[in-house]
């Protein structure tokens, strides 16, 4: 579908592109951050909308471990962890 030559999108559409979970695309609808229209019961989310998301989006955060020699265990409870 289109409008005045722009594709509008699904949010599960969205959501695959992106690579997230459909409900993150929701809560950006539903927090302003990327704006969708309702056709109907439907929504939908034109390209120029997912765009501006992309490009208002922070940057990933770097990795929480950046020594590749640092072994860090899971939290787990005493009784199951190893030794």
């Amino acid at each position: 579908m289109q409008v005045e030559g722009t594709p509008l999108y699904r949010a599960r559409d969205v959501a695959a592109m992106v690579d997230v979970d459909v409900s993150t695309i929701y809560r950006a609808i539903r927090t302003g951050e990327l704006t969708a229209y309702r056709v109907g019961k439907l929504l939908r989310i034109p390209a120029t909308a997912i765009d501006a998301y992309l490009h208002k989006r922070p940057a990933a955060a770097p990795a929480a471990v950046t020594n590749q020699d640092s072994v860090v265990e899971p939290n787990l409870p005493h009784a199951t962890r190893p030794g």
